[in-house]
C-alpha cells in the first residue's frame, strides 16, 4: 500500500461529507500503528487505506446514526 498524505484524507473525506473525521489523526493514528489493522486475532496490513476510512466514519456514528456528543465541536 502506498500511504495516503493528510492532503489525500482530507479531500477523500470533504469528498464522502465526513466532516467528523480529523485526517490529522486518522493519518497520525494509523502511522503509528505501522498502517495496520487488528481483525481478532490477526494482525493485517492495511491494503485500501479509503475503505478503513468509511469504516473510521461509521465507527464514529452511535446506534441512532447520530454524530456522538465528544465529537460535535
Amino acid at each position: 500500500m502506498i500511504k495516503p498524505t493528510i492532503e489525500q484524507i482530507q479531500a477523500e473525506i470533504k469528498e464522502k461529507g465526513y466532516h467528523e473525521i480529523d485526517a490529522e489523526y486518522f493519518f497520525h493514528h494509523y502511522e503509528a500503528i505501522g498502517w495496520i489493522r487488528v481483525v481478532g486475532r490477526k494482525v493485517i496490513p492495511i491494503q485500501k487505506w479509503k475503505s478503513v476510512l468509511v469504516t473510521w466514519h461509521k465507527g464514529n456514528k452511535n446506534r441512532n446514526g447520530d454524530t456522538p456528543e465528544y465529537l460535535k465541536s
